[in-house]
């Protein structure tokens, strides 16, 4: 699991835990979410794969794996989660107590309320993550009365900074070297504000056409980054049938 995919993943886990079961040598999480995403299924699943080390930890004790199974009327609310390369790190209050779970793992899946495994990229889309977080965001902007739509798109700051490296982006710029073919995009303020052209917009319909040409592969933030740039598009060409400003505005 790839930092990404890991970056990902600890957005999941929001919500309350209902339900651990064990199957073998894997277990399940059952979490509902109903409260927590905009997202279309209500209850979420993960499947964890050859575990090991699953600790509960409440007021400076420890319970281990079998006692934790036996806990009747288990709600686990999550306050926290982090995932890291193979272990998964819980923080919240269970039975009013503040509690920490946390377990190490080879593998996950993920499962909706239909028992239907979706992927990362898809719970990333569908539940609106792709559209939250600290990053850029992109909007169009009435000529006439100033007013801003809701409608945005979102240029995630871990979107960013992976472009900004693959591109080599800041070695450019020190070396004051000939401009790249996506710094229009890259080489955006992540804390300011920009009004985009007309010329400039048709600019950053190409640069979103050749990003995803260049990132062409089945890696998760491979497809975030043509869902990105495929909703940039849709954004530009608005814009200009429209006959509206497009800004971009750092947080």
């Amino acid at each position: 699991m790839d930092r990404y995919e890991q970056y990902t993943m600890s957005d999941i886990f929001y919500g309350k835990i209902i339900s651990i079961l064990k199957n073998g040598k894997n277990f399940e999480l059952i979490i509902d979410q109903s409260e927590y995403l905009d997202y279309p299924y209500s209850i979420m699943k993960g499947e964890f794969f050859y575990f090991e080390g699953l600790i509960l930890s409440q007021n400076k004790g420890k319970t281990l794996i079998e006692d934790i199974f036996d806990i009747e009327n288990f709600i686990f609310q999550i306050e926290y989660g982090e995932l890291l390369k193979d272990q998964l790190i819980l923080e919240g209050k269970l039975n009013k107590k503040w509690s920490k779970l946390s377990l190490n793992f080879d593998g996950i899946k993920v499962y909706n309320e239909n028992n239907n495994e979706i992927s990362l990229f898809d719970f990333w889309v569908s539940s609106g993550l792709n559209q939250t977080g600290v990053g850029i965001d992109f909007y169009l902007k009435d000529s006439s009365s100033k007013e801003e739509d809701e409608y945005h798109v979102k240029f995630n700051e871990e979107l960013h900074s992976y472009l900004l490296h693959q591109e080599r982006y800041w070695i450019g710029v020190m070396k004051r070297g000939p401009e790249g073919i996506f710094d229009l995009l890259i080489g955006l303020d992540q804390y300011g504000y920009k009004e985009f052209t007309k010329e400039e917009i048709v600019q950053l319909v190409d640069i979103c056409e050749a990003i995803k040409i260049k990132y062409n592969g089945d890696v998760l933030i491979h497809q975030q980054i043509r869902h990105f740039a495929q909703e940039l598009i849709k954004l530009c060409e608005q814009a200009i049938k429209l006959n509206r400003l497009l800004m971009a505005c750092g947080d």
